[in-house]
């Protein structure tokens, strides 16, 4: 009977473990960009693909500008202490431009941390 609750014991850290290694889940921006099509993709859409913007405001000619923002950190990146010295952080945004309810246009934006940020930035 210890040989069976040695092997659940050791299954049950296992599990542990492996549950303590998931990251919350992220946006992809870079990919899910391209499911975005101009006078055909809708707000319920983008909501739907990447949900609540981090940034959103109206422009002077009525649109609505919304902004989603990633920051993926390498495994170095993460490590406590050290990791502000190492490793790498690439930094991602979308810009989403909303004429009513449908999306009148969309860029996706990669930039470096010492640079402007994503609320800067403008479709071309």
């Amino acid at each position: 009977m210890s040989i069976k609750l040695s092997l659940v014991a050791c299954m049950a850290s296992v599990l542990l473990l492996v549950a303590g290694c998931a990251d919350t889940p992220m946006r992809h921006l870079a990919s899910d960009a391209s499911l975005i099509q101009g006078g055909v993709t809708t707000r319920q859409d983008i909501l739907n693909y990447f949900g609540e913007p981090n940034v959103r405001s109206q422009l002077p000619d009525g649109k609505e500008k919304w902004v989603f923002n990633e920051t993926r950190k390498s495994d170095l990146r993460k490590v406590p202490y050290l990791g502000e010295y190492v490793g790498s952080e690439e930094h991602d945004a979308l810009i989403v431009l909303l004429a009513g309810e449908v999306v009148s246009e969309a860029a996706y934006r990669t930039f470096e941390p010492d640079k402007k940020g994503p609320t800067a930035l403008q479709p071309q």
